[in-house]
């Protein structure tokens, strides 16, 4: 049985999801650094942290550090 997507009112931030799927596929990259397939997706999901909304704090400081972790 597949789960139901939660509503709109089920009060999730987006940022914080992108952030916590680019840890998760960050640390499946250096598990397995010759898939390509997540490093493509490491690298979708870096672009489009980098593209959202920033936080009142720079925003950077957070990916730069998991930036330096997969270079």
């Amino acid at each position: 049985m597949l789960a139901r997507p939660p509503g709109p009112d089920a009060g999730l931030d987006p940022r914080a999801e992108l952030v916590a799927l680019t840890r998760r596929l960050t640390a499946a990259h250096e598990a397995a650094p010759d898939r390509a397939d997540v490093a493509r997706e490491l690298r979708a999901t870096l672009q489009a942290v980098a593209d959202a909304e920033p936080p009142a704090e720079d925003p950077m400081d957070e990916l730069r550090k998991m930036a330096s972790r997969v270079s």
